[in-house]
């Protein structure tokens, strides 16, 4: 189901990235500790379907697909992803496959390490 937000951006005709902070987040960390360098969870929903064999070329990252209101698909891709050059490609990717984006949400800090590339 869509939030109200995705809700009033249908009405107004047009789609905008939104950056949600949890600022409710009951860990020691905070966004302020948020630096382009850092592994980061984050959470991307898109407009449409995208098939979970595109994880490998997106970094690895969890995709879930569901219907919403009026049978619109939203795709939800989930996971660490290494720095913040590495969130652009993902992000450049889905536009490049024409995938409006609804929202990038910082979960957490990964605290895992990624390997080299």
């Amino acid at each position: 189901m869509l939030n109200n937000q995705e809700k009033m951006l249908q009405r107004k005709g047009g789609l905008q990235l939104v950056t949600n902070w949890d600022t409710n987040n009951n860990s020691s960390q905070n966004e302020s500790e948020l630096t382009v360098d850092k592994p980061t969870t984050y959470c991307i929903r898109v407009v449409g379907y995208l098939d979970e064999n595109w994880s490998d070329r997106l970094g690895g990252l969890k995709i879930t697909s569901s219907s919403q209101e009026r049978k619109t698909a939203v795709t939800t891709l989930s996971g660490s992803i290494i720095d913040q050059a590495a969130l652009f490609g993902v992000l450049n990717a889905l536009y490049n496959m024409r995938l409006p984006l609804l929202s990038v949400s910082w979960v957490e800090f990964t605290t895992t390490k990624h390997p080299k590339t």
